[in-house]
Order: structure tokens, then sequence, then C-alpha cells
């Protein structure tokens, strides 16, 4: 290990320059993980705020066929309406 040391001396100027770039791409790396981290929570809170608006979207739909059925009628699956039998 002390062998290395007058090498490292005599080079001091290659050791210096060495690790200023080590270090930039240490900071470079850690700028890119961290922007890649927010943007993984970016795109899993969006998903999340679509799913809840899909189940909110599905609650109201069903709701509107069980509303139809306890009212006697039939739900029309084609087109998405309740198809009440004449007379109601």
């Amino acid at each position: 290990m002390l062998a290395l040391l007058p090498l490292l001396l005599s080079n001091w100027k290659m050791v210096f320059y060495g690790g200023v770039i080590a270090a930039v791409i240490g900071f470079g790396v850690y700028e890119y993980h961290k922007i890649y981290a927010a943007g993984e929570a970016a795109a899993i809170s969006n998903v999340e705020r679509a799913n809840e608006e899909s189940e909110k979207k599905a609650e109201q739909g069903s709701s509107a066929v069980d509303a139809c059925y306890a009212g006697g009628g039939t739900w029309d699956r084609v087109n998405g309406v309740c198809v009440r039998p004449a007379g109601q």
C-alpha cells in the first residue's frame, strides 16, 4: 500500500481529475435516481387516482342497474338503459 504513495503523489493531477470525474458521475447517478423515483411516485399516484375514479363510476352504474331491477324494469345491456314495462 505504501508503495503506491509515491506513484499517487507523482501523478497528483491525474488522481485529482479522476476524483473529480468520479464525483461528477456519482452526482449524476444520484440525480438520475432521484428523478426516476419521483416519476415512479407520480405514475403510482396517477394509477391510484384512475382506480378510484373507475370504482366510483362502477358503483354509480351498479346502483342504476339495481334501481332498475328494484322498480320492476329490465336493464338493456346494449343501450345501457332501463326498459320498463308499459304501464309503469
